[in-house]
Parts: structure tokens; C-alpha cells; sequence
């Protein structure tokens, strides 16, 4: 018998949630389950991108995520933040019953939630009496005196029949460890294929073919590490003359939103600036435009990572990376920072190193370390391959997954 699997997923952009979800749909066996995929979010290449993967794809205007983790939280003593807890607050109930109406028309047999932030995706396919579950991805924030974390946790024990988390960290904050599983990320190696050649990029950018290459995809983000990277930068530069690095999904198109509008206008004049603001002071006053390339987003980072010599994730704060993990499965040596999360995906000194976060001195030295010592980086690469096929391999997180929907939509 073959059940309807309607995926709910947040995305605004393409990224490692989208990314290891489409893994996923790509994999499923057609036979016993039939993905449906709705996005709450109207982005065309966020719905493409699960049309490709081979799924019944549909916007659902009518659901409202509750942002609360490490990448986007409401602080109640910022008048903007105060103002979007509040609105989603209030959207929580209207999404609950958007998401009930979506289940019963849809004719799902089992709701997977591709994101802590759905808690009110939760609660509605709860109510309209479907098995849900729902996999954590990200890091909760802490929130004013950890109630928001508190609140968090009960949801999960409530409103899903099976938590999935894809660190041991995430579920170590959240409910201590008290329910739930661990599913670490994929990784596709017929894809991020180690033998493949990264000369065409290289060309393609102008990097000479023995420059030493570092790749970073955390785009302009802070809590990635963008601006520690930034910082780090011109000091291994000065040991490495040829450095050249690329910064993948820097330049995105500026929210039209009026907060951020008004953000971009405002902060400035009171000495404070956007992330973007500040990504671009730091770069542009490092003068780095003739060795630092900013790439939008591209749909083939296995070139990139192909072309690198080593990728680099110096998070500010608890991550689990995709990047790491497709870095392994290019035998590619990793820098990052010891953190929850990271700490699961790179075994220091083995597969890569790992340096305190937020320190751009520890990291320049990391990076020369790895730069400067061919063998070492080539030994990390080849630890770190081997640990993505025993840990992160598609059709084994595959497999395990589809084990919870058989335990689940058995009642276990």
C-alpha cells in the first residue's frame, strides 16, 4: 500500500535544509510512498527545486513558521523584535487550522516537518489526526530565561510522533536527551563525486592551478562566521601571497521589506549597520575584490568544493553544516570552529581542524597549517571521505528514515 508523505518546508532560499530534503525525495521508493511538498514560502527556485527532485510541489499561502533558533529569533526588548513575535504569535492558531485543511485536502498518511520553526504545522497536523514526524535542524535559541527552548521541547513530545534530529547537540539543548533520534545529515557521493576535476572553475575564475583555494559557503551570514572569515582573511594572506578564496551565496538580492528597508536606512546613522552592511565595510575596506570572488548561489558547489583545496566553517554558534559533510565526501580537509554540531562532523586533526570561534588568528593559522602541508591536507581529506561513507551516506539515511515512517505509521 502506498502512503502520501506531505512534506512542509520553510525555505526562502536554497540551502541545506532544501538541499538534504530533495536528497531524501529523490531516494524515497515510489513504490510504498508518494512525496507531496508544501512551501510556505513563494520563492520559484525553492519549489523548483523540489518539482525537480520529483515531487508534487504546492505553495501554502496560509502557514506562518515560528522563528526561534540561532539563525532568527524574536527578542521581546527590540521594538522590531517584539513586533514579529507578536505577529507570530498571532499566526500561530490561523496556521495550526491552514495546515489541518492542507492534510485533509491533500489526503496525507503521514506529515514530515523539515524544520523546528513548523511548531504550528505541528499542532495542526496533530489535529487533523495524521503521525508527524518532525525532524530538528537547527539549534534552539535560548531565548529570555530559556522559556521560549522550554516551550519548544514540550511541542516536540506533544505534536510528533517521532523526533529526528540531525545532531546529538541539538537534541542534547532541546530535550536533553530525553526523546528522539539521531539522523545526521547526507550526503549523495554519485554527486559530490571526489573525482571530479575543478580546472574548469578554476579557469573560469582566473585562479592560476596552483594557487592554494579555501571555499566558504556560508554567504554574508554572521552566525556562519562570514566576518570572522573576513577578519582572518588578510593575516593568512600575508603568509600565503597567493591566496585566492571564494565566498559562495554572497551577493543575494536586498529584502524590499520595509523593516529591512528601514533597517538598511536607519542603522547606519546611529553607527550600528545591517549584516550585509557590515559583511561589505569589512570586505571592501581589506580591499579584497582582486583575491576574495563573491558567487551568488550555484547549483553545482561539488565544482566548487573540486576546485578548493580546503573549505572553511567557522560558525559563531551550535551548526550542524551540510558544507562539512560535502566537503568530506569531496576528500576535501576542513577548518571549523569547535562547536556543538561541528564538533559531530570533523575529527580534529583527522578529518580537519578545529579552532575556537570567533577568533580570526586561531583560524588564519589553521588555514596555513592545512595550505602549507600537502600531505596533511591530502590525509584529512581521505579520513574525512571515509567517515562521510560510514556516517552520512544517502542510502543509509535514507533507510533509517523510512524505518521511523514504517514505526510511526505502525503506531510504535
Amino acid at each position: 500500500m502506498r502512503r502520501r508523505v506531505l512534506y512542509i518546508d520553510h525555505s526562502g532560499a536554497r540551502g541545506g535544509a532544501l538541499l538534504a530534503l530533495c536528497s531524501v525525495i529523490r531516494r524515497l521508493d515510489r513504490a510504498r510512498y508518494e512525496p507531496i511538498v508544501a512551501c510556505i514560502q513563494n520563492v520559484p527556485e525553492v519549489l523548483s527545486s523540489f518539482g525537480a527532485a520529483g515531487a508534487e510541489t504546492l505553495h501554502a499561502p496560509g502557514i506562518r513558521a515560528f522563528p526561534h533558533t540561532t539563525g532568527g529569533w524574536d527578542a521581546l526588548h527590540s521594538p522590531i523584535g517584539a513586533v514579529r513575535a507578536a505577529r507570530a504569535a498571532a499566526a500561530f492558531v490561523p496556521s495550526a487550522r491552514a495546515t489541518a485543511a492542507l492534510v485533509r485536502r491533500v489526503g496525507a498518511d503521514l506529515v514530515h516537518l523539515n524544520s523546528l520553526v513548523l511548531a504550528p504545522s505541528a499542532a495542526g497536523a496533530r489535529a487533523a489526526g495524521v503521525p508527524v514526524v518532525w525532524q530538528v535542524r537547527e539549534s534552539v535559541h535560548p531565548g529570555h530565561a530559556r522559556v521560549r527552548q522550554r516551550l519548544l521541547g514540550r511541542a516536540l513530545a506533544r505534536w510528533s510522533d517521532a523526533a529526528v534530529f540531525v545532531s546529538a547537540d541539538d537534541r542534547l539543548r532541546l530535550v536533553r536527551g530525553r526523546l528522539g533520534l539521531v539522523i545526521p545529515d547526507p550526503v549523495d557521493h554519485s554527486r559530490f563525486d571526489r573525482t571530479l576535476d575543478g580546472m574548469h572553475v578554476r579557469v573560469e575564475l582566473g585562479v592560476a592551478p596552483d594557487a592554494p583555494l579555501v571555499l566558504f559557503m556560508g554567504g554574508v551570514s554572521a552566525i556562519k562566521g562570514a566576518h570572522v572569515l573576513l577578519a582572518a582573511l588578510p593575516r593568512a594572506r600575508r603568509r600565503l601571497p597567493g591566496l585566492r578564496v571564494v565566498v559562495a551565496g554572497a551577493p543575494m538580492t536586498a529584502s524590499r521589506a520595509l523593516v529591512a528597508r528601514t533597517a538598511r536606512a536607519v542603522l547606519p546613522l546611529v553607527g550600528r549597520y545591517t549584516e550585509r552592511q557590515r559583511f561589505e565595510r569589512a570586505y571592501r575596506g581589506g580591499e579584497m575584490d582582486r583575491w576574495v570572488c563573491l558567487l551568488p548561489f550555484r547549483p553545482d558547489p561539488e565544482r566548487l568544493m573540486a576546485a578548493a583545496d580546503l573549505v572553511v566553517f567557522p560558525s559563531t554558534v551550535p551548526h550542524s553544516a551540510l558544507p562539512v559533510i560535502e566537503a568530506g565526501a569531496m576528500a576535501k580537509p576542513v577548518v571549523a570552529s569547535r562547536l556543538g554540531g561541528v564538533e559531530e562532523l570533523v575529527e580534529d586533526g583527522v578529518t580537519g581542524i578545529l579552532v575556537p570561534p570567533a577568533d580570526p588568528g586561531a583560524l588564519a593559522d589553521a588555514m596555513v597549517r592545512v595550505l602549507d602541508d600537502p600531505v596533511l591536507a591530502a590525509r584529512m581529506g581521505e579520513a574525512g571521505y571515509a567517515r562521510t561513507l560510514e556516517r552520512h551516506a544517502i542510502g543509509r539515511h535514507v533507510g533509517r528514515l523510512l524505518s521511523v515512517y514504517d514505526e510511526v505509521l505502525a503506531g510504535r
